[in-house]
């Protein structure tokens, strides 16, 4: 009769176990930032502040962000479940599983539960300490019950474990925007300062809310806006949309500014009054000169010598051959244009020279 108590115990908690409905942030791939661009920026640093206002509009987004989200839940509940954005939208990527490490403890249990218990998990030990009973008694440590997801002694023991399973989870992917609907328009303008000053980390930004509804299970979760740039680059004006995505490009100079600086004075002359040609033509030639792009070796001079190599038959008979003995190659753009500030070359030569011995 106490066998039966106990099982039914047992299986009573992993009933309740294998309901997780539990949602995480993953770190699949596929998550991307916001690209954000200013319409219209203009020098605004650099005029009064009466004028100011004429130079700044609101932060363009470019491209919305995604967020992979995990759904760590069973199979059957999966089939119902439904994601809810709040200013945004989630898409349904399908079912994935993942390794997922855990520690275990016991102080005088006999059970302990996967966080994840359900679909039948295969759980491996990866380490473990002694175990022992109430008594002081050693005792062999627990064992896996699959199909109720726990660790389980027939006696109360204390000890520890780390385990290692791979959970089933379904995989969505999450679109969502700056936010405006979610936050009044002084916030969101102090967002937009905030970026145009360097970093929009200064102010406060509104989370991305999630909430996932099945039969009978409700949860939710909030994780941060993640922007690219996350802040103004330069004195900059109108920028092209079509620019290329968010990767890092090296090498780059160390201050954008002079670049910019450069170009302003070759394209503009200096004139604060921009049309939208000025400024889109003066943003590509800074960021041509910061982001070389692909570079390659070119050679630059060569040294040479004739060898006379002779018949082994007859001396009569001969071939000159000429061969470089010396060779330089020089690092350049591959677009063959000049920068407007030195390059941050590391860890690149600027220039090989190679020699060939006989």
């Amino acid at each position: 009769m106490k066998e039966l108590n106990a099982d039914l115990t047992l299986d009573f908690l992993s009933r309740q176990k294998r309901s997780s409905f539990v949602l995480m942030v993953g770190d699949d791939l596929g998550s991307s930032p916001i690209q954000v661009r200013p319409k219209i920026v203009g020098f605004w640093s650099r005029t009064p502040d009466h004028y100011a206002d004429q130079y700044k509009t609101a932060l363009k987004m470019i491209k919305p962000g995604v967020k992979r989200i995990r759904l760590y839940c069973a199979k059957d509940i999966a089939s119902t479940a439904r994601l809810t954005v709040h200013s945004g939208n989630a898409k349904a990527i399908g079912r994935r599983k993942a390794p997922l490490t855990e520690t275990l403890t016991w102080t005088n249990k006999n059970s302990q539960s996967l966080r994840f218990p359900y679909d039948n998990p295969t759980a491996v030990v990866v380490d473990k300490t002694r175990f022992f009973a109430q008594n002081g008694e050693e005792v062999e440590p627990p064992t896996y019950i699959a199909s109720q997801g726990i660790f389980h002694h027939a006696k109360a023991v204390t000890g520890a474990m780390v385990v290692e399973y791979q959970p089933e989870f379904s995989l969505f992917s999450v679109e969502y925007d700056m936010g405006e609907e979610q936050i009044e328009p002084e916030r969101l303008q102090e967002m937009k300062q905030a970026w145009l000053a360097g970093n929009i980390r200064d102010c406060e930004i509104p989370p991305v809310y999630v909430i996932a509804l099945a039969e009978g299970h409700a949860t939710q979760l909030a994780f941060d806006r993640q922007f690219w740039p996350e802040g103004s680059l330069g004195k900059r004006g109108y920028i092209n949309e079509t620019l290329p995505p968010p990767i890092e490009l090296l090498p780059q100079v160390e201050d954008p500014d002079l670049c910019w600086d450069s170009c302003w004075q070759q394209i503009a002359d200096g004139k604060i009054d921009l049309t939208e040609e000025e400024y889109s033509a003066i943003l590509m030639c800074a960021e041509a000169s910061q982001n070389p792009g692909k570079l390659q070796y070119v050679e630059t001079s060569r040294q040479t010598q004739v060898d006379r190599i002779f018949n082994q038959d007859s001396e009569d008979i001969y071939i000159d051959v000429e061969r470089p003995t010396t060779m330089t190659m020089k690092l350049s753009r591959v677009d063959g244009k000049e920068s407007c500030a030195d390059w941050e070359l590391y860890p690149y030569l600027p220039e090989i020279t190679f020699r060939f011995n006989n």
